[in-house]
């Protein structure tokens, strides 16, 4: 460790200045480019921020148009709801005059076979009848 401590004071001077020279070159080089990094990201962060803005901006807009549409969906489904509610009742209605309606055809079909046997016997009765009566020949009428 001495003979490196003593090599390191045996280096002329003229090379620790050129080594100086050369390491603040080398520094200043790296500080440009690292200066041109920071620019670099500065304007990345400029562009990424204005981006994510526009995004922000169509995003909203498009949120406003999907809440109007929920909104407006909402009002129709509860309309419908309404209407469906009211159809329901009007379908029941409609059962029951559909039932009332069938009961009276059958009471009415009832009747009309009631009467309708009573029309046949009749027409019979009055066919058997027919059928007994005499029949006048012209001949018979001169005889008279």
């Amino acid at each position: 460790m001495k003979k490196q401590k003593e090599t390191v004071k045996k280096i002329p001077s003229k090379i620790k200045k050129t080594n100086e020279h050369y390491n603040a070159i080398l520094l200043e080089d790296i500080d440009s480019k690292m200066q041109l990094v920071i620019e670099g990201m500065e304007s990345t962060k400029t562009e990424l921020n204005e981006n994510m803005k526009n995004l922000e901006k169509k995003m909203d807009d498009r949120f406003d148009v999907l809440e109007t549409v929920v909104r407006q969906n909402s009002k129709d489904i509860t309309v419908l709801k309404q209407d469906v509610s009211v159809l329901k009742q009007d379908v029941s209605v409609l059962k029951q005059d559909v039932s009332t309606i069938k009961h009276d055809m059958n009471n009415m079909d009832e009747r009309l076979s009631t009467k309708i046997d009573k029309l046949t016997d009749m027409v019979e009765s009055h066919d058997t009848q027919l059928t007994m009566l005499p029949i006048n020949s012209p001949n018979s009428s001169k005889s008279l």
